[in-house]
């Protein structure tokens, strides 16, 4: 009796791992920079103007220029107190007689700030603003008020056309060779921010130049290298010299291997990723998350994305780390992508006979964050092909935590016809979870024909689960009837767990 409440111990075990482990996820935040995008394209006007005067829903300025049409004169602008930014982070009121940039949409004869616009602060022809981070003042930079004009006409253009004119290519090109020879910094990386964007090819002589350095600008330089002077460039100046670059600068070279999708880079991406140590950077113009990935974290996302024929050995050796942290961010990335060949590795990795109790924890969010109808189904038909009876386990358990009624013949066919008892058993565990009312009769057919004493017990624990009066009838059924004393008191205390469940929604586990 002992040894069977011992196995029974275990086999519960694995279930708690399995379907109470949770992930946590990043949130995404409140302001999209594609919404910013919108209101330059979306709306009427671009005004440079002075602000004149104004209170807490409007305010008169006086235009100075309008970028993308013919306003002048003095003008009152309503719903400033709209702005999102503003309301978000509380910024500093508008100061009478400083000038700023404004994007509002024309009414009748009024001028109404889009909300989603962020009022930009003009000083000495310096727009105070950065084009990557349009919601985050705190890594805004000095933008030459020449290059905003470019930078609202080329989003316009490309919004309307897909691409720019020739004029306005032109005019992008030769600023960003004026302000690097000029050393204006600060307005460069604002010009390749739009040339990323836009897909505007730059000077290569004058662009290589600024990816040697190891500052701000070469970090945003070299991420956005793909993007703006394309693969060739990537593979030729870039790529012969990953291994150089440091800090920041590997990250953003990393990001650019994305872009390329260059296969042959993995080969390195891999040699790095076994040598150096994890980097985590600062959050910045071009790293703007809250938390931006580790070097070693980018890594994989590179070798996720570029998918050559060395990705999963790659990843499988990744998996196999002993390092609770470093296991859940890789998990973390590969949730992010869609595809049976990456369920598959996690599958194979998560089937390990040295996989500890703790890693199992971590690849169960693995699966409950990828969780969907079409990778239930998949994993169905894995299961058809699955290495051994571990793994069979897992699948099974993996497709009842998921929920999903469609999952119903499948379990019913493998609690019924697998040869296998511990295969059967878990097949039970994964019915009760879908906790359907279908389930019910199978469950207790399975109970009584079968003669495992262990394999009863379980199944009588997994059905109490199940929120259905019919489970009541099928225990009471089942003490009536039931040889074994030790079923029938397992059967008895399900009948008031269940009930309890019937009761109050939820198990009585959660009081204890």
């Amino acid at each position: 009796m002992k040894s069977i409440i011992f196995f029974k111990f275990i086999f519960l075990f694995l279930i708690t791992v399995f379907l109470f482990s949770s992930i946590e996820l990043m949130a995404a935040t409140k302001l999209a920079k594609n919404n910013f995008y919108k209101s330059i394209t979306e709306n009427d006007s671009i005004l440079l103007a002075t602000y004149v005067q104004g209170g807490k829903t409007k305010c008169k300025v006086k235009i100075k220029t309008d970028f993308t049409g013919k306003e002048t004169g003095t003008i009152i602008i309503k719903g400033i107190d709209n702005e999102k930014l503003r309301q978000e982070i509380n910024l500093e009121p508008l100061k009478p007689n400083r000038d700023y940039i404004f994007i509002v949409s024309k009414k009748d004869n009024s001028f109404i700030l889009d909300p989603d616009s962020v009022i930009i602060p003009v000083m000495k022809d310096k727009a105070q603003f950065s084009l990557n981070t349009p919601y985050k003042p705190s890594f805004w930079h000095d933008l030459d008020i020449n290059f905003m004009k470019i930078l609202f006409t080329a989003i316009r253009e490309k919004a309307s056309a897909t691409m720019l004119t020739t004029d306005t290519e032109i005019a992008l090109q030769s600023i960003f060779e004026d302000k690097v020879d000029k050393k204006d910094f600060s307005t460069v990386r604002g010009i390749l921010n739009l040339a990323a964007l836009t897909s505007v090819r730059l000077n290569e002589e004058k662009y290589t130049s600024i990816i040697s350095g190891n500052d701000l600008t070469a970090c945003v330089a070299l991420k956005h290298s793909t993007k703006i002077m394309g693969k060739d460039f990537f593979l030729t100046k870039i790529a012969p010299n990953l291994e150089s670059y440091k800090g920041d600068s590997l990250i953003a070279a990393t990001e650019a291997a994305i872009d390329s999708e260059s296969t042959e880079v993995e080969t390195q991406l891999e040699k790095l990723l076994q040598k150096i140590q994890t980097y985590n950077p600062s959050s910045s113009e071009c790293f703007p998350e809250e938390k931006p990935m580790s070097n070693k974290a980018k890594m994989i996302q590179a070798i996720v994305e570029i998918n050559s024929q060395d990705t999963r050995k790659i990843l499988l050796r990744e998996l196999s780390t002993n390092n609770p942290d470093w296991l859940e961010q890789v998990l973390l990335i590969m949730a992010q992508y869609e595809g049976e060949d990456l369920v598959d590795i996690v599958l194979t990795a998560s089937s390990a006979d040295s996989v500890t109790s703790q890693q199992r924890i971590n690849f169960n969010n693995y699966f409950m964050a990828i969780k969907s109808k079409e990778n239930a189904k998949y994993l169905e038909k894995r299961f058809e092909t699955s290495s051994g009876i571990f793994q069979s386990k897992v699948i099974l358990l993996i497709i009842g935590s998921y929920g999903y009624k469609d999952s119903l013949d499948f379990l019913i066919k493998v609690l019924n016809e697998d040869s296998k008892e511990e295969i059967r058993t878990a097949a039970a565990i994964a019915l009760g979870s879908l906790k359907s009312a279908e389930a019910v009769e199978p469950l207790r057919n399975f109970i009584t024909k079968e003669t495992s004493i262990l394999a009863k017990s379980i199944a009588i624990d997994s059905m109490a689960k199940i929120p259905s009066d019919k489970v009541q009838v099928a225990l009471k059924e089942i003490i009536k009837n039931e040889q074994n004393s030790k079923i029938r008191e397992d059967a008895a205390k399900a009948l008031e767990d269940n009930l309890f469940i019937l009761r109050y929604g939820e198990s009585k586990e959660k009081y204890e």
